[in-house]
């Protein structure tokens, strides 16, 4: 139980010295974790596949402003339209990337 319990001192630590703990979000542990999996930054992907990579987006800021702004509803409802608010503000920076992506040429 002690390797356990030093597992996650650091984590602890971090969040006593940082604003909120969000120090935390800069420090990561990630092993077993699939291809194209979309968790920054564990995200890689397996050279064999063509033309192939991984992109990781902070976003928690835009959407905590995006959830402010969505009226309560009943239980079900407020939760479908936070999941369309999100999608919707999430998609016109994915659409950004890939603007931005589609000028670049991928050699293989």
């Amino acid at each position: 139980m002690n390797l356990l319990s030093n597992l996650f001192m650091p984590y602890k630590e971090i969040a006593n010295i940082t604003p909120r703990g969000e120090g935390n979000f800069n420090f990561t542990v990630n092993f077993n974790c699939k291809p194209f999996i979309p968790y920054f930054p564990a995200g890689y992907h397996l050279s064999h596949l063509p033309n192939s990579f991984v992109i990781g987006l902070e976003t928690p800021d835009l959407l905590v402003e995006v959830l402010k702004s969505v009226p309560k509803s009943p239980h079900n409802q407020f939760y479908a339209d936070c999941y369309q608010a999100m999608s919707q503000a999430l998609q016109y920076h994915v659409d950004q990337v890939l603007e931005m992506l589609s000028a670049v040429k991928l050699s293989g």
